[in-house]
């Protein structure tokens, strides 16, 4: 069994480690679990039975073989080196901090100087082995249409303060990948991981904003010369924290299969 290390606990990080004995038995075994707030760690520690954390270094203590964040764009900023350095491979479900060229540039120095590995989770989209496969054709198209309630858009830097109106929709932004993620850090995750698994710099975002949506919605179009394909994707959000899916988790237990098993479906 490999030693499992989490750092989020808060809805998506629960999901993960209290369905990870179901989805992958016998495979990993969950060491520490770490959080900003000290509380929120040991509760889902209590409950899953393992240490618990504020601190990046007693997490690294446990010797985890990998270390899976769930937690936010500053946790991988923060984290990411030292976890490879460590000798533990990382898996990065807020990969919209990978959006920087320079700073993934880095993780991937790093990663190889410590024969590392680095996955990046399909969290809410699915689709990256295809994504791949039109790269290699030679992507011409990539656009990616974001539906979402106005609420959830709510607050984003792009808005600058606007209050997003509940009683029409409207498309609130266009424009490629890396300043989609910088005007809504926390509802475009899924362009960064669109344009990175498709290696399209110039993926084009369309963010809708749709008063009374019960669900988050993604449709991305591919496109080259011999292979067109659309990807659709209706999530509901999670009750405990609206912003996120709960797929999001669950590719992360997906992904942790594909990891043990002996026959792998890319």
């Amino acid at each position: 069994m490999k030693n499992l290390a989490i750092i989020g606990c808060g809805a998506l990080g629960k999901i993960l480690a209290r369905n990870l004995s179901r989805a992958v038995p016998n495979s990993y075994y969950i060491t520490c679990v770490m959080a900003k707030t000290k509380a929120h760690a040991q509760a889902l520690a209590d409950e899953i039975d393992c240490a618990a954390t504020t601190n990046i270094e007693e997490l690294l203590d446990y010797s985890p073989d990998i270390v899976v964040e769930i937690a936010s764009h500053e946790a991988v900023h923060q984290y990411s080196e030292r976890i490879l350095e460590s000798g533990a491979d990382l898996i990065v479900v807020s990969v919209g901090a990978l959006a920087e060229d320079d700073f993934k540039e880095h993780l991937m120095e790093v990663a190889r100087t410590y024969n590392r590995k680095i996955y990046v989770a399909n969290g809410a989209i699915g689709g990256f082995d295809l994504m791949q496969t039109v790269s290699l054709m030679g992507a011409e198209e990539v656009t990616i249409n974001t539906y979402k309630e106005p609420e959830s858009l709510n607050g984003a830097p792009y808005l600058k303060g606007q209050v997003l109106p509940q009683d029409h929709e409207e498309v609130i932004f266009e424009g490629d990948a890396v300043d989609a993620i910088h005007g809504f850090p926390n509802n475009v995750n899924v362009a960064i991981a669109t344009s990175l698994a498709s290696r399209f710099p110039k993926t084009k975002v369309v963010i809708h904003s749709v008063p009374g949506l019960t669900e988050n919605r993604h449709t991305i179009e591919l496109g080259c010369d011999h292979l067109h394909a659309t990807i659709s994707v209706r999530s509901f959000p999670n009750p405990e924290h609206p912003i996120n899916s709960e797929a999001t988790a669950y590719s992360v237990l997906a992904m942790l299969r594909n990891i043990a098993s002996t026959i792998h479906y890319f």
